[in-house]
């Protein structure tokens, strides 16, 4: 694992030497934000090897340890909540981003069947594969946003320039 976490970080750093001082000022902050706090974030214990807890248990376990059963049932609770409420706001940002791709609101009751068909699937499935599905979808979201970072340097670069100029007039 540590030989490719550090592989990947030098491939991150790699990329960043071919960019100008415009990409270099926006993408690096944005790379550095997700790879930071999705590398703090623990999701497993691991001793001698073989995964002990993951996932909410070792959630639950962490708060039960300091807060009683009242913490068992305070993480229950909040991941019920958080997890309808997430899969109504995705499902809700996908429909609506669909329709304004098609301009079309028939698209979303096929959405939505789609959606529902996914949801169910994610439901039933081992816990390994519905969240490497959901991690490998998830870095897909990086495609569109980093085509349209660079499609945007050039107006964001001659913008910062025009305000620099408008701050020194200013002076």
């Amino acid at each position: 694992m540590e030989g490719a976490f550090a592989e990947w970080i030098l491939a991150v750093l790699v990329s960043f030497l071919w960019m100008s001082e415009a990409y270099s000022s926006v993408l690096p902050v944005v790379f550095a934000d997700a790879f930071f706090v999705a590398a703090s974030v623990m999701d497993e214990v691991v001793v001698n090897g073989e995964t002990v807890l993951q996932g909410a248990p070792l959630t639950i376990r962490a708060f039960e340890s300091t807060l009683g059963a009242p913490g068992a049932w305070l993480v229950a609770i909040a991941l019920a909540l958080f997890a309808f409420s997430t899969i109504l706001g995705w499902e809700y940002y996908g429909e609506k981003a669909l329709e304004y791709l098609t301009r079309s609101t028939s698209a979303a009751m096929f959405y939505r069947v789609v959606f529902s068909i996914i949801a169910f699937v994610g439901c039933i499935s081992a816990f390994e594969i519905a969240w490497d599905i959901a991690d490998i979808l998830n870095a897909l979201m990086i495609v569109p946003n980093a085509i349209c970072m660079i499609l945007l340097v050039g107006p964001l670069y001659k913008d910062m320039m025009d305000y620099e100029k408008k701050v020194k007039k200013s002076k």
